[in-house]
């Protein structure tokens, strides 16, 4: 039963436009955005560190398309009113939420991993870099833990998606965010270092800026948020009546 209702929500994530769009964002806008940028190196060799950072650097603009696809791919069941229908195939509401969640998280994680290969590609190219084993442990650890940020955003998006039944709300609010408007917002509150982008800016950046939260906090702050907004909206999916 487990293995059918994957099979499903794989093939309704990857047949509506949102969640394609969303995925092709995230995983071709920091490689394309990385290939068009501006080269600050003027002819000088890249250190193993400044490989890293500029791949981190563009990965956080991938947050956006993520953000996309997993608003889409719960919206979706309260934008066209199918989430009846859903349920007559899959009539454990928990097992339908895990396996909804379990959907966003590795959808995530492949799209993370695809576009940080596509970036160090582009810095292959670009900058002629040749590349060592080392560079190569840092870059996969690096990765990894921007990858936890990328997770936080795609479950938050889907979350609100739940809680508030539409589509274009996590969209509304997070996109925002991410393209610059939580910084904005920084320079009038440092309160603002506490929203969940933001939270975990520092998994983006080498070496750590102090105007954001150090890594550890950031993360435990982005852990707080995901645990916070995917228990209400467990309880809302259990509880809330179907139209």
């Amino acid at each position: 039963m487990w293995k059918s209702a994957l099979r499903s929500e794989w093939a309704r994530f990857f047949s509506y436009h949102w969640c394609i769009w969303g995925m092709i964002g995230a995983i071709l806008l920091p490689p394309v955005a990385l290939l068009f940028s501006e080269n600050n190196f003027g002819g000088i060799k890249l250190q193993e560190e400044d490989v890293v950072a500029l791949c981190l650097r563009f990965l956080y603009l991938g947050q956006a398309g993520i953000v996309v696809a997993m608003a889409g791919f719960l919206g979706q069941e309260y934008t066209h009113s199918s989430l009846r229908t859903t349920l007559l195939t899959v009539p454990s509401r928990m097992r339908l939420f895990l396996t909804k969640k379990l959907v966003v998280v590795s959808s995530t994680i492949i799209a993370g991993i695809l576009s940080s290969i596509l970036c160090f590609i582009v810095i292959i190219a670009k900058y002629q870099y040749v590349f060592a084993n080392d560079v190569v442990t840092k870059f996969i650890t690096a990765v990894s833990l921007a990858i936890i940020s990328w997770i936080v955003l795609g479950c938050i998006s889907a979350s609100l998606s739940i809680i508030t039944k539409s589509l274009i709300v996590p969209i509304a609010v997070l996109f925002p965010m991410i393209i610059g408007g939580s910084q904005m917002l920084l320079a009038v509150t440092e309160v603002a270092k506490y929203l969940p982008d933001l939270a975990g800016m520092n998994l983006f950046l080498i070496p750590e800026q102090k105007t954001f939260l150090a890594l550890g906090l950031g993360v435990t702050i982005q852990l707080i948020w995901v645990i916070s907004l995917e228990c209400t909206s467990a309880y809302v999916f259990l509880r809330r009546d179907i139209r």
